[in-house]
């Protein structure tokens, strides 16, 4: 062991603290001794998964001949965030339980930490946080863990000036840090992922790139480092890209495979093979590490097709792989979940899974979609052609009935074709509520991804009779690709893709029950639009005298529930609009107290001109007046503790055609992510205590019943605990102005 690599990469003031601390480095076993990995490592941005989740998948990885797993969940606070803070022993009492279930399954257990953030690499004082006796490292070296990782991933290179005074670079910094952890720690095994920890991070490239050239001569030859190839998630990773890092390093790295990672996009989900990593390159690296779907029970191909990637008895076939890990897996699922499964076998599985592949690759099912689809739409004939065909024929010529049979014969093998893909489609639907009448947690956690699924197959088929009906075909700007890349929306957006140019021609929807919807900031100009969907809305749902005092004078009950809003400072104001139109809106009041002080003061002075306050005797006033006055003399239920808590408070409305497809609870998102960024705490509502199916709405969205006692009111609301990064960035929490500047698209989950 050469112990001056490890005393030269420490600055002059911490050697002597590291010569106590040698005779432990020096009986740790040489790196190219430890077993080659094969595992997880749970190392994505999201939700961790749950401890009982993560029991299953050490018997799981047992099975399947796999031997390692890195804690490493992103958003574990302790992990990264705030590395600094203990654990609790309730804490610490479960990661044990967790690492003592590893050992039984022959699992090696690696705690992993990211203290890049905010870390000061010469403090003496951030060092012992790391290792010294009862502090972070080392509380879960007490409970059995033996493997560490040191992770410096996804961090900016800057150095503070007390680092830069003590520290050649970056790179440097990092070794040092490591290095004393192995010092201290002597763990059995020691990971290091670097900040360039692939060739598209790496400056200005692998072979010339200082940092890796540091590491490579400052980090001890015994920890492994970890790597993720030519790309952060790349499509190949080649022999000879592992034998150019190898160099530079001076060691062979360790795979750290993003292939099925998801956590860049929610809407897509990866349940393809492995793929792409050729068996050879097993004889450059210490391991491979898979770093999965965030959603736990999605990921038995990733691991299984991995494991048999990793033997070394049978050839590899990607999608041999995938079929037979679908099989395995649609008899696990089938015993979770029977007797709903009725109706589905592992084709039908297999045809799901084709549809969300992989990063780079659509499954067999989903470019069959694709390209039929395109045939169709280029061979397809418009009417007018076809009546040229008609007329040629009835002049009776040899040539014009050539013409007419030869039309006949193309024309029927086109419906053949489309008459089966429409089918497909409504068979892959048909397989989605299947799957989605699971009685297991892979039916939760994949059940958004198969309605917006559903969704994108329904505008398909729907644009499928249209070219059938002979409707002029539009011009196409954007054709999908059979390789989706890492494109957002992945599989999805290629579905969009088809049907997009079809979202409005000659003034006509694509179907009657699924759009193509977007979300926007309503503008001035959208006034019209808004009032008007108010009084339809109001209408659908009123009683014939109240239908009839509407119309009386439809403007009031926009002026009522839209002006204000589009009026009165500090408000937001969306729309969701199809190809027919704005068909619905939701809008809301940042600071309610502030809004009902503008309303009486601002608002309501303007109405005097239009509207003429009803006289006489309450008692003898038509509905109509009653809603006057209404408008001119609000009354508001202010109470102290519900303001304070919920000082927030909106009003949505849609028109018929948009409900019951998650558009509510798009819009109903939307505003509550705006108004928290306006710096504010929770929200409030009002609705009719007679409308139950609108309390579930928003008992779904997570609000609860006020205690509010109020005659024909209900109130609802939603509050939010600000996170230690919202206050950190409270300084920068953007305007209303901004936030009605913005645009967003919607997109097609699960409501």
């Amino acid at each position: 062991m050469d112990t001056n690599l490890l005393v030269n990469a420490f600055s002059p003031k911490y050697s002597s603290s590291l010569s106590h601390h040698v005779h432990l480095h020096e009986q740790m076993t040489d790196s190219s001794a430890l077993p080659w990995m094969l595992g997880v490592v749970e190392g994505f941005y999201g939700r961790p998964w749950r401890m009982h989740e993560r029991t299953e998948l050490f018997t799981q990885m047992s099975n399947w001949g796999m031997n390692t797993y890195v804690y490493a969940p992103k958003d574990d606070i302790k992990h990264r965030a705030c590395w600094r803070e203990l654990y609790t022993s309730e804490e610490l009492d479960e990661l044990g339980d967790l690492v003592a279930e590893a050992r039984r399954n022959n699992i090696e257990f690696v705690y992993a930490i990211a203290p890049g953030l905010n870390m000061v690499y010469s403090s003496e004082q951030e060092q012992q946080l790391l290792h010294v006796s009862e502090e972070k490292l080392n509380q879960v070296h007490e409970i059995g863990c033996s493997s560490f990782a040191v992770l410096f991933d996804d961090i900016e290179k800057d150095m503070c000036t007390t680092d830069q005074a003590e520290f050649e670079s970056v790179a440097h910094a990092h070794c040092h840090v490591t290095n004393q952890v192995l010092a201290f720690l002597g763990p059995k095994r020691l990971l290091f992922c670097p900040t360039e920890y692939c060739a598209s991070r790496s400056e200005p490239n692998v072979k010339d790139s200082q940092y890796l050239r540091t590491v490579g001569t400052h980090l001890d030859p015994n920890i492994q480092v970890l790597w993720t190839g030519d790309a952060v998630i790349p499509e190949y990773i080649s022999e000879e890209s592992l034998e150019h890092v190898n160099l530079v390093i001076r060691r062979k790295c360790v795979i750290w495979d993003n292939i099925h990672a998801n956590d860049y996009d929610p809407r897509r989900v990866f349940l393809g093979p492995y793929f792409g990593r050729s068996p050879k390159i097993r004889d450059h690296v210490d391991g491979v590490l898979t770093n999965p779907n965030c959603e736990y029970s999605t990921n038995f191909i990733a691991l299984h097709t991995l494991s048999a990637w990793s033997s070394e008895t049978v050839p590899y076939d990607p999608r041999a792989a995938f079929e037979f890990a679908v099989e395995d897996w649609f008899a696990q699922l089938t015993t979770h979940g029977s007797p709903r499964t009725k109706g589905l076998d592992k084709y039908g599985l297999i045809r799901i899974c084709d549809m969300f592949y992989l990063p780079y690759q659509h499954g067999d099912t989903c470019n069959n979609i694709i390209n039929e689809f395109l045939f169709l739409e280029e061979t397809s004939a418009s009417d007018e052609t076809q009546k040229r065909y008609l007329i040629a024929g009835l002049n009776f010529t040899f040539y014009g009935l050539l013409i007419l049979l030869s039309s006949y014969i193309k024309d029927t093998g086109w419906k053949d074709r489309c008459t089966a893909l429409q089918e497909e489609c409504n068979d892959i639907i048909a397989l989605c509520k299947r799957i989605a009448a699971f009685s297991c947690g892979f039916a939760k956690d994949i059940y958004p991804y198969l309605w917006e699924l559903q969704e994108m197959l329904a505008m398909v088929s729907c644009v499928l009779e249209r070219l059938e009906s002979g409707a002029q075909r539009p011009t196409r700007t954007h054709r999908p690709h059979s390789s989706p890349s890492l494109a957002l929306g992945g599989m999805l957006a290629s579905l969009q893709l088809l049907v997009l140019p079809y979202g409005s021609v000659h003034g006509t929807s694509i179907c009657t029950a699924h759009r193509v919807y977007s979300m926007r900031p309503c503008f001035e100009s959208d006034r019209d639009y808004l009032y008007d969907l108010c009084f339809k809305a109001s209408v659908s749902t009123s009683a014939p005298t109240d239908e009839h005092s509407t119309n009386e004078c439809p403007s009031l009950l926009g002026d009522r529930w839209v002006g204000p809003y589009l009026t009165l400072p500090s408000c937001l104001a969306y729309v969701l609009e199809d190809n027919q139109g704005v068909c619905g809106y939701v809008l809301a009041a940042v600071d309610s107290r502030a809004f009902y002080d503008d309303l009486q003061t601002l608002y309501i002075p303007t109405l005097a001109n239009k509207y003429t306050a009803p006289s006489g005797s309450p008692t003898e006033w038509k509905p109509l007046d009653h809603l006057l006055h209404e408008l001119l003399n609000p009354t508001f239920y202010l109470d102290d503790e519900i303001m304070e808590k919920y000082p927030s408070h909106l009003h949505i409305d849609l028109l018929p055609r948009a409900q019951n497809q998650g558009n509510g609870r798009r819009l109903v998102e939307l505003l509550l992510r705006n108004l928290q960024a306006c710096g504010s705490v929770g929200v409030h509502l009002e609705a009719h205590p007679d409308n139950t199916a609108a309390h579930q709405f928003y008992e779904k969205l997570g609000f609860t019943k006020l205690n509010v006692s109020l005659t024909n009111k209900v109130f609802f609301g939603k509050t939010w605990v600000q996170t230690r990064d919202s206050e950190a960035e409270a300084d920068t929490e953007m305007t209303v102005e901004e936030l009605n500047n913005e645009t967003l698209d919607c997109r097609h989950d699960s409501e």
